[in-house]
């Protein structure tokens, strides 16, 4: 155990008191999407506008129950984009240790606490829906595994031009839309991506225009099953928004023109849920149960199980006692929820992921790139801003300081003991969770918990008697990221520093980050990407629309050369330089990463899932039934 100072007795309390609210945020990350009436729908009609109350899940199975099983633990490796002038074959390979049924059986019971109403075009699909049409009814051009890397699904192959501009993609044949409507071809790869784009689509189109749609470049298609995309520019992350696993769409799955067509935009995205993937559905109950039967003889992997419902249940308490009374094998909890089911299911197994989130404090207001257009000017007065650009000058080595303060004053192992009862990590760099293996020299780089010197820090920049800070303490759906916040404001209190706690939802803060206006903290987190987060990220660049507080000259120029940079190991040593420079000036503040923990039942057992995006499960075709 632990030894834990005298002087904390007020912070455990703190944290004790807060714990009871940190339970109520469900693991996974979601994003918000504009509301939708409320209806149902039964394949093939269209929906109709009640809101039944949530069906019950599937029938408990009369399967004997099976021995205890082991925990099982996944954790991540980056997968390596394609390099130019490769041509990977078709891959398509199946998962390792996921043995294939003669013949589908049985139910897979899966539930989380959203589904939401159906959205079956590209344009339509937020969050949730995104995620789980991309896993079932949809495929997309590949998936991402955590060993293998880039694997064909729908690519049997593909070839990138020596000066990687030019995407060609050959597409398998022979590959049958659901519900008869005619075979895959590149056309219709085309129609989804220009879908992606129009007027009024809720995803967010620019890096999509950018690789898809480029001035001067743009698609083509060659014949009926090669098209070739010309990015202008190489673009080493086109794959991430077409691949299933690396972002939270998990992929873009390709729709029938024809059945586009003969809809109408208006009924389109209501109807039918037409796809080329493993399962096909065949019932949708908006609050209820999605039905799922599997497609036999699949062109690429007939599912285990011959039928899946996914259910959505929205109380914790409700799928917690479905699970436990085995009327469900997957589901989605809370830590809290997660730590019952350790003690009381002892048939369970625990896929436990590192790649949940991370989350981090945005410290506000250093902007030291001058530009005419800025739209809020540097504010020297406040302590962790520097009147100076110059990273040698005086004022510049004390805002340093007060930054350092801040952050070494923080107890990350109490945070992750207490308010994430042990299912996490403390987190010291920015964007990294689930990439540790490929830290390098950034692993040595530690915020120590040092409140003595954190006081020391404080007096040599100035304020012996520390300052105030206001804190915007913004909610984002992970556990704890308001409450590690709260936590960390207390312990602030220890070295002299105040804040003043503004409760905000992200929506109405999010001004806050375009116009650069915060002069404080607010509190954030983020889900894993398939590299670093800040392979791809433009949070710290003036060209980001989302900036979390910084603008430097350094980042800017670490931040062009990242983007167009297209092998991976080379791009991965300029992330850790951007990773270390922000760690060395202490621009943001991170401190926990959290894991994603999935039971499972007793009549399933474990499979490989796409990396690193766990939002939902997938590979859903590959899970096993327990032996």
């Amino acid at each position: 155990m632990r030894n834990i100072p005298l002087w904390k007795p007020r912070i455990i309390f703190t944290l004790a008191t807060i714990m009871a609210l940190l339970f109520m945020v469900a693991c996974g990350a979601a994003e918000e999407s504009p509301a939708e009436p409320a209806g149902s729908s039964a394949e093939p009609a269209a929906p109709a506008q009640g809101q039944p109350e949530p069906a019950a899940p599937a029938a408990a199975s009369d399967a004997p129950a099976q021995a205890p099983a082991s925990a099982s633990s996944d954790s991540g490796q980056a997968a390596a984009a394609p390099a130019p002038t490769a041509a990977p074959s078709s891959a398509g390979a199946a998962p390792a240790a996921a043995p294939q049924s003669d013949a589908p059986t049985g139910t897979l019971r899966i539930a989380l606490d959203e589904i939401g109403p159906p959205k079956w075009i590209p344009k339509l699909q937020g969050a949730p829906q995104n995620s789980i049409n991309n896993t079932t009814f949809w495929e997309s051009l590949w998936r991402n595994e955590k060993e293998a890397g880039l694997v064909g699904v729908l690519a049997e192959s593909w070839e990138i031009s020596d000066d990687a501009t030019v995407w060609t993609i050959n597409l398998h044949q022979g590959v049958p839309f659901h519900h008869d409507y005619g075979e895959l071809t590149a056309s219709d790869f085309v129609f989804t991506m220009e879908n992606s784009v129009e007027e009024g689509t809720t995803r967010s189109p620019r890096l999509l225009n950018l690789h898809f749609f480029a001035e001067g470049g743009g698609m083509t298609v060659v014949d009926d099953y090669t098209f070739e995309i010309d990015t202008v520019n190489p673009a080493w992350s086109l794959p991430w928004d077409v691949a299933t696993g690396m972002t939270a769409y998990m992929g873009t799955g390709v729709i029938s023109q024809k059945y586009y067509e003969e809809y109408g935009e208006e009924q389109a995205g209501f109807s039918l849920a037409v796809g080329t993937g493993p399962w096909k559905s065949i019932e949708h109950v908006t609050g209820g149960t999605w039905r799922f039967e599997a497609v036999q003889d699949h062109w690429r992997k007939t599912p285990n199980f011959a039928e899946l419902h996914y259910a959505e249940i929205s109380e914790e308490s409700t799928r917690l006692a479905n699970f436990l009374a085995n009327k469900l094998d997957i589901a989605t909890f809370n830590l809290e929820s997660v730590a019952q089911l350790e003690e009381q299911c002892s048939d369970c197994k625990f896929k436990t992921f590192t790649t949940g989130a991370q989350l981090f404090l945005n410290i506000h207001g250093n902007l030291y790139v001058d530009r005419a257009d800025l739209p809020t000017p540097r504010d020297p007065s406040l302590p962790w801003v520097s009147a100076s650009a110059d990273m040698n000058s005086a004022d510049w080595i004390n805002a340093r300081k007060v930054r350092k303060a801040m952050a070494i004053s923080i107890d990350r192992q109490l945070l992750v003991d207490t308010l994430l009862l042990g299912k996490g990590e403390p987190a010291h760099v920015y964007g990294w969770a689930g990439f540790e293996d490929e830290l390098g020299y950034l692993a040595d780089l530690k915020h120590e918990y040092d409140p003595d010197m954190a006081r020391q820090l404080l007096a040599e920049a100035g304020y012996p008697d520390g300052f105030e800070v206001p804190m915007a303490l913004t909610n984002r759906p992970y556990p704890g990221t308001i409450e590690t916040a709260a936590a960390v404001a207390t312990m602030w209190e220890d070295i002299g520093i105040r804040t003043t706690q503004i409760r905000q939802p992200m929506s109405a803060f999010r001004p806050n980050f375009v116009e650069r206006s915060w002069k404080g903290i607010n509190s954030h987190g983020n889900n894993v990407s398939s590299e670093p987060l800040l392979s791809r990220t433009q949070t710290y660049a003036v060209a980001g629309v989302v900036n979390y507080g910084v603008e430097h000259p350094m980042s800017e120029e670490l931040n062009a050369k990242i983007e167009t940079t297209f092998d991976r190991e080379e791009r991965l040593e300029l992330v850790r330089q951007l990773t270390k420079f922000l760690y060395d000036e202490v621009f943001t503040i991170p401190t926990v990463s959290i894991y994603h923990i999935w039971p499972l039942g007793p009549e399933v057992d474990d499979w490989e899932w796409t990396f690193p995006v766990v939002r939902v499960p997938s590979n859903l075709e590959y899970i096993p039934h327990r032996e």
